[in-house]
């Protein structure tokens, strides 16, 4: 391998035909997987890089909005006209200004708790725009760059698409061979074009008020998680174990399970045997919710556009402190110029729609992933917004998994002794 490398940097033009020859013509797509970039995103909305982020295969480190100075750090929209951009800057100057407000009024209700500036910041933040810049650390492979490529390019957004070209700009002389595959195809580009016609158009009213609905759920998965252990040691028939796992009373089936986890530490990871059991369910987040469920990716997340009609988060220490009034009044203020920029430049106008607005999400989760979002996301040191969504997708899973499902917690509950059950989260959905 080291000598092809050095026959490879001695006559690079060789390589590249090479390349272009494996890649496009013998379809051997994933030898691009080696060729890693880092990239530093700066000056990029919060808007635009929700899009980024929903790339899969890639690594993310986001600088927090809790650190944000708002000294004009917001991206203004190519495609509005400059009387629309005028508009534009003075909503968003009232929400920042909103912001700062906030933080100082909010900062003594959190005085007797840890990170009592940063608590401030978080709720404080609900009312930022999606418009507002933040910082980006990115590293991904060539193939995945590809994917990324195509993502910005069939994106409406000016933004994204200016992002895809500055990007291509850095790469394009060091690694020509292998980006082949850059623009969006006829199938990604004209997907909803084509199924215009044949879907439902959603009728007024309908389930607006269902916040949480669970879509499905793998049936028996306490029983199939145990005959696929069964499986990966004996080898036997999967369908042939099911029998056996089911035949169990549940004095047994508890037994099996106790000890599985018995030496568990919160670090330790179920088995992949718990991947085979999913759960799907569709729920109303806030941005800011959003912001955070997107950072687990190895689940299944299909997010709707923001809508209106769902109303926003309020932060409840707004109301204890007096400002929840305001901050439904400067709501409404962007509300209004959004449905106008969005009548004029479609997606664009949601640069103005806040961290406190809402969507609906349709995520599946195996059991595996979920004892890892839930650690992280039930733990009394999680954002509250995110917090109650986990509190109420673990107590779901307790119910419809009861044995595969009994160490689900955060961190901060998982039990230190062998045997010991976790107790709840305070707090709840």
């Amino acid at each position: 391998m080291s000598e092809l490398r050095r026959q490879a940097c001695a006559d690079v033009a060789k390589a590249r035909r090479s390349n272009e020859k494996i890649i496009f013509s013998m379809g051997h797509h994933s030898v691009a997987e080696h060729s890693v970039f880092n990239f530093d995103l700066m000056e990029v909305s919060r808007l635009l890089l929700e899009e980024v982020e929903s790339l899969r295969l890639a690594s993310f480190t986001e600088k927090s909005q809790r650190y944000v100075t708002l000294r004009g750090d917001y991206t203004v929209p190519k495609e509005f006209s400059p009387e629309d951009r005028e508009a534009y800057r003075l909503v968003v100057e009232e929400l920042n200004g909103f912001y700062l407000t906030a933080c100082e009024r909010l900062k003594p209700l959190f005085a007797d708790l840890p990170r009592a500036e940063e608590r401030a910041k978080e709720d404080a933040r609900y009312i930022l725009p999606l418009g507002t810049q933040g910082q980006l650390g990115m590293t991904l492979n060539a193939r995945n760059l590809e994917h990324l490529f195509r993502k910005l390019k069939r994106s409406p957004l000016r933004e994204a698409q200016d992002l895809a070209e500055e990007l291509w700009k850095l790469v394009r002389t060091i690694a020509p061979s292998i980006l082949l595959f850059n623009d969006p195809s006829p199938f990604d580009k004209n997907l909803w074009e084509r199924l215009e016609n044949h879907l439902p158009k959603r009728e007024e009213g309908v389930g607006l008020t269902e916040e949480f609905s669970i879509i499905g759920a793998t049936s028996g998965g306490d029983e199939l998680i145990l005959s696929l252990l069964a499986a990966s040691r004996s080898g036997a028939p999967v369908k042939h174990l099911i029998g056996w796992a089911t035949s169990l009373d549940g004095e047994e089936k508890r037994e099996v399970y106790d000890d599985l986890f018995r030496e568990m530490a919160f670090f330790d990871t179920p088995p992949r045997e718990f991947e085979a059991v999913d759960l799907t369910f569709q729920a109303v987040v806030s941005a800011s919710n959003f912001a955070q469920l997107k950072r687990h990716r190895l689940a299944t997340l299909l997010a709707s556009s923001y809508d209106l009609s769902l109303g926003v988060t309020v932060p409840p220490s707004l109301a204890e402190v007096g400002l929840e009034g305001e901050f439904r009044g400067l709501i409404a203020k962007a509300e209004e110029l959004y449905e106008r920029l969005a009548t004029r430049y479609g997606e664009a106008g949601e640069y103005l729609l806040t961290n406190s607005h809402r969507r609906r999400v349709v995520v599946k989760m195996n059991l595996r992933e979920l004892y890892h979002f839930v650690r992280l996301r039930s733990d009394s040191h999680a954002q509250w917004d995110i917090r109650a969504l986990s509190q109420r997708l673990e107590a779901l899973a307790k119910r419809l998994f009861p044995l595969a499902a009994s160490r689900l917690c955060g961190k901060d509950t998982f039990p230190t002794g062998p045997g010991e059950r976790p107790g709840s989260p305070e707090g709840g959905a």
